[in-house]
């Protein structure tokens, strides 16, 4: 168990206490944020320090037994520790006849409403109230009482000095604790070498028609548009060849049920290990081809390559499965396939082995990974829980050193000699010269939002801080040792 004083003090002079029980577990965590994880020390039967005018302390317990507060004084300066300000987004949805706001209760349909944004300490990040549509997003977090949302703008608009675009994602992350997986998985893929494009996550608060819905990542939702993936789509108009035009696919059996097959997704069948494996096409749909193609049928243009993706998917699926290096090389674009899979095997992802693994190809001809994406739940050494881990920990000893990813490409490229070659090498010197500015980046940014985290709590988590806390340290503490078990294992590349 974990006792906080959440609302923090100003100025702590000193901490007096007594405490009985398993002490061997027990820490005082110390610091100047409302979630102070990384200052500690053990705690006796007695205690009499001075905390050095820190203004938030946590004590934690990590014992199987118990350990008891007999007493606890708490000698501070008077006053109220600001919180960090993070930006916040403001929807109001439109009313109805009766004059209520409409609900955001839709996975396809946009609720009308007025979307803008506060940033009192970077106001040039603030946005002035614009109509858009707002609608329920994801798969198995649209399930969550905590709901993502996607934001479509009626016109273009910058959010946070990004390109301009109509489309935007609020992620929830209701299943991590911690609130920082997919930001450090994103932040971890902008440190690799080519990748094609990662998304920019902005930690925010979310109010919706004046209440307080809790901490979100803003970020751009991965489409093929300018200033993301940058898909030429002008390839539509412009070639008559089905091998000439660019796509957008995600292998994904996660399917909606308004989604058709032959239209929306396909299915393959690797006879090798019996499975079935599902891709959605993302980039072109059958609206591209009415507003490029200059066939007078489009939709049977649409057929036709439809067609011809599945036999390619499949084709380049069996061509990888026989092994065969040179092959990979030519139809991969090797960059972005050694750089997904750093990601990947940092973060023991699991959710890729059957969705959200996404893929282009482009006007070179070559197949281009990413971009990485949902590392919400299954990563990090998280099984899937279905909600956010209380007991993260408990998962800790299966951190190892194994040069892991769940894809079944990535899989299939690892079982290549001339792959791991080539792969080891690029691992073991990511780790060498990006894990220090990494994890920098991950303290700097839980000092931002650590208020908002325990705001968060106390809305989604029902007040109880200890999940947040344990959380946070377990990625910490997961990021060093499954850093240092690989470069064990690299050691001789």
């Amino acid at each position: 168990g974990v006792f906080a004083n959440t609302d923090g003090f100003k100025n702590i002079k000193r901490l007096k206490g007594t405490f009985s029980g398993d002490l061997d577990n027990l820490y005082l965590y110390y610091g100047n944020q409302a979630l102070p994880y990384q200052n500690n020390i053990k705690i006796e039967s007695t205690m009499d320090i001075s905390l050095d005018d820190y203004s938030f302390f946590v004590i934690s317990y990590r014992g199987e037994e118990t350990a008891q507060i007999n007493s606890l004084e708490i000698i501070y300066d008077c006053g109220i520790v600001e919180k960090n300000k993070l930006p916040s987004v403001f929807i109001e949805t439109d009313l109805n006849s009766k004059g209520n706001h409409l609900a955001i209760n839709s996975h396809t349909t946009y609720t009308p409403s007025t979307v803008w944004i506060a940033d009192e300490n970077n106001p040039e990040n603030s946005l002035v109230q614009n109509t858009a549509g707002v609608r329920i997003r994801g798969n198995s977090t649209a399930g969550q009482q905590k709901k993502p949302y996607r934001i479509k703008f009626d016109k273009k608009l910058s959010l946070f000095g990004l390109t301009k675009a109509k489309n935007w994602v609020l992620l929830a992350d209701y299943m991590d604790g911690s609130g920082m997986h997919n930001w450090l998985a994103e932040d971890i893929a902008s440190y690799t070498i080519g990748m094609k494009y990662v998304p920019s996550l902005h930690h925010v608060n979310l109010y919706i028609n004046g209440d307080y819905n809790g901490l979100y990542c803003l970020c751009e939702n991965p489409d093929e548009k300018e200033g993301r993936l940058d898909i030429d789509n002008e390839s539509l108009s412009t070639n008559t060849n089905v091998e000439d035009i660019s796509f957008y696919l995600e292998h994904s059996s996660s399917i909606k049920s308004w989604e058709k097959e032959g239209r929306d997704w396909f299915t393959l069948v690797d006879i090798e290990v019996s499975k079935t494996r599902m891709y959605k096409l993302k980039y072109p749909e059958i609206e591209d081809f009415e507003d490029y193609n200059v066939e007078s049928d489009s939709s049977e243009a649409f057929s036709v390559y439809f067609d011809y993706l599945k036999e390619l998917t499949s084709n380049i699926w069996t061509g990888i499965s026989k092994k065969d290096y040179s092959y990979i090389s030519s139809v991969f674009d090797k960059n972005s396939l050694f750089a997904y899979a750093i990601v990947d095997c940092i973060t023991r992802e699991n959710d890729h082995g059957w969705k959200s693994f996404k893929f282009i190809r482009d006007t070179d001809g070559l197949i281009h990974f990413g971009p990485c994406w949902d590392y919400d739940s299954c990563s990090f050494g998280h099984p899937y829980i279905g909600v956010f881990d209380k007991d993260p920990f408990s998962h800790y000893t299966s951190v190892n050193g194994s040069v892991y990813v769940s894809n079944g490409w990535l899989q299939a490229s690892y079982t290549i000699p001339e792959y791991r070659t080539e792969f080891y090498p690029l691992l073991k010197h990511f780790l060498e010269d990006n894990y220090d500015a990494i994890m920098n980046n991950y303290h700097n940014e839980l000092r931002n939002i650590s208020d908002a985290l325990v705001d968060n709590c106390n809305k989604w988590q029902n007040e109880n801080i200890s999940v947040v806390f344990e959380n946070i340290r377990y990625v910490a503490a997961y990021m060093e040792k499954r850093c240092e078990l690989l470069l064990k294992t690299l050691k001789n590349y």
